[in-house]
């Protein structure tokens, strides 16, 4: 078990680092998706297309998707699957260089199988819509923007919008991990880009912790900010990460503290320190 989830957290690592966006299909510029008042179930239809509502679950507007056809890049992390149960875990409002726009982000489970073991984290997906008119516009889209949570679900990771320039946003998850003793703490970011919806910085820090070590002090977290007065031609800013973890063994373990910094290239956030 530690070892799958070691090979997840390196390969969603590497995912993000080469920056490309797989299994996004190319969005029509300027096509209405729907009118009216911003509509999330309207969104997630105009997102995958067909949907077959589930019984029992349209409060949670619960739906599934058919021929979830994982690209190689993310499979071993989540198998393709004929049928995947799909909802919105986080959907937010904001407005970019004056137009109103809409975020949501969605996360994929097989639909014909159990899927609750610890290292089993749901397909996430994200899609941004803006105002025109009376109706609204799908601008960017990734069904397969990333793999991130466990047992199945979202529900332990923190998510929220976050501004990466003057007038950009992206969408960041945090959260927490336990094996063996050890604890891991990541962070994700992932952005709209070149009408896609990509992982554009990810990154992770482990240490002992208390099943480990019981005389440890968990020091771990990461905050990720931007540093407005740094900003590149493309109008991203650069990032900072405060990172904590301990070091060391049972037999020495102390705290560290380190800041990491991160300029925006090519889709991506790229570690200059």
């Amino acid at each position: 078990m530690l070892k799958k989830l070691v090979l997840m957290l390196i390969g969603i690592l590497f995912f993000a680092a080469t920056g490309i966006a797989v299994g996004s299909e190319a969005v029509q510029e300027g096509t209405i998706s729907f009118t009216g008042p911003f509509d999330k179930q309207k969104a997630l239809k105009t997102f995958y297309g067909d949907l077959m509502p589930l019984k029992g679950d349209e409060q949670d507007g619960a739906a599934i998707w058919n021929n979830v056809v994982v690209p190689e890049s993310l499979s071993r992390f989540f198998q393709s699957t004929a049928k995947g149960k799909v909802r919105i875990v986080f959907d937010s409002s904001y407005t970019e260089d004056g137009i109103e726009k809409n975020v949501i982000v969605t996360a994929t489970v097989p639909s014909d199988k159990s899927y609750e073991c610890h290292a089993c984290a749901p397909l996430i997906g994200a899609a941004v819509f803006r105002r025109s008119g009376n109706g609204w516009i799908m601008e960017s889209q990734n069904k397969y923007a990333n793999v991130i949570g466990k047992f199945g679900t979202t529900e332990n990771e923190s998510m929220g919008l976050t501004k990466i320039g003057p007038s950009r946003y992206g969408v960041v998850f945090r959260g927490e991990d336990f094996h063996q003793g050890y604890v891991s703490t990541y962070v994700s970011l992932l952005i709209p880009f070149n009408r896609s919806f990509i992982s554009s910085l990810h990154f992770f820090v482990e240490g002992p912790g208390e099943g480990a070590c019981p005389d440890a002090v968990w020091k771990q977290g990461i905050d990720l900010k931007a540093i407005k007065g740094q900003i590149t031609s493309q109008g991203y800013y650069d990032m900072e990460a405060s990172v904590r973890y301990n070091s060391g063994n049972c037999g020495r373990v102390k705290p560290a503290v380190e800041k990491r910094l991160f300029k925006f290239a090519r889709g991506k956030y790229e570690r200059t320190k």
